[in-house]
């Protein structure tokens, strides 16, 4: 036997609900908009998940700090300076390149190797 169009609407909306459940006890998370990190944070969110943060995970953290501490003007200068790389790397051919570059170069600076180049499907 099958299900019927109202058991499986029934199913849906129970699993919908625990869903939206699970995710209201998450904290909230601004994603992708570097340049939004300091604005987000100020109206309430968590933080940022971002690629750049693998180049110069450092500014990242100075960012977490000031915010952390009310420092305003440190704030804005971070914001500027982190808003100034994403546009960097927006500017070259590829973002992911770019970003893999520096993560390198960041690297090698620690006697790290790290391939250069991107992996599929980002080559």
């Amino acid at each position: 036997m099958g299900v019927t169009a109202n058991e499986a609407r029934s199913v849906f909306s129970v699993t919908l609900s625990a869903f939206f459940i699970c995710v209201s006890q998450l904290p909230p998370v601004q994603v992708y908009q570097e340049a939004l990190v300091v604005r987000s944070v100020r109206a309430g969110a968590a933080g940022s998940i971002t690629a750049l943060a693998n180049c110069i995970p450092d500014l990242f953290v100075q960012l977490r700090d000031v915010l952390g501490a009310g420092d305003e003007a440190a704030a804005a200068r971070l914001q500027e300076e982190i808003t100034l790389l994403k546009e960097q790397t927006r500017a070259e051919e590829s973002t992911v390149a770019a970003i893999k570059r520096r993560v390198r170069e960041r690297l090698a600076a620690r006697g790290v190797e790290y391939p250069d180049a991107p992996r599929a499907p980002f080559t």
